[in-house]
């Protein structure tokens, strides 16, 4: 059987982890990257793998799969516009990691190695949960957003779509954390937290308004 090949969307230092990723995860191959700061026709290789714009890589999109390896807050708009011009995204889950089988993980989601995502846990599309992740029973997990190394958020808890909690955080149980928010890294939450702020301590408390561009 011929392995499902990828194109990792992004070419920065979280693409090489994405990386990392497909090669641990067996059936599928990596192709290339895309980095729309090369001219076109560049010739740039990254681990060895061609580095194209997204006009170049257009002509795969019906015979190559993708994954998001942009980490920051473009993310959405740029696997929208590869979405746009026909490409799928592929679910990986490192196989160091433990996924209840009846957890529920969407389209162009990465788990990176040593997570466990317990039962009745649902993660939305083009989810980051980064390496040593706990995500608990029931927690519902919103499109993009980005869980980073460590963070263990605990059952029934809902985290809003394109929100961003930092490496090492704790996220206590039952909490509704809104939408584009920001927890700062080794902070622990404990009540809910408002759409576009950021906050952080022990325990964490609001220091800013965000703008969705942030």
């Amino acid at each position: 059987m011929q392995p499902t090949k990828i194109i990792i969307l992004g070419a920065g230092v979280y693409a090489e982890e994405v990386a990392d990723l497909v090669f641990d995860c067996e059936g599928y191959q990596l192709v290339g990257f895309i980095d729309e700061f090369n001219p076109p026709g560049s010739g740039v290789l990254k681990m060895n793998h061609p580095v194209m714009t997204l006009g170049e890589a257009a002509e795969f999109s019906g015979s190559h799969n993708m994954l998001s390896g942009v980490g920051g807050r473009k993310r959405e708009s740029f696997i929208l516009r590869a979405v746009d011009l026909g490409f799928r995204f592929v679910t990986l889950v490192h196989p160091a990691s433990v996924v209840s089988k009846s957890a529920v993980i969407g389209t162009g989601t990465a788990v990176r190695a040593g997570c466990v995502v317990a039962a009745n846990a649902r993660i939305g599309q083009h989810v980051i949960i980064n390496r040593g992740c706990l995500i608990g029973h029931d927690v519902d997990i919103g499109d993009f957003a980005r869980i980073g190394p460590g963070v263990n958020i605990a059952g029934k808890t809902v985290v809003g779509a394109g929100t961003e909690i930092g490496m090492g955080a704790v996220v206590i149980d039952n909490l509704k954390i809104g939408e584009h928010a920001f927890i700062g890294a080794g902070s622990l939450v404990t009540r809910d937290v408002p759409d576009l702020v950021q906050v952080v301590g022990m325990p964490a408390q609001v220091i800013r308004r965000l703008d969705r561009t942030e």
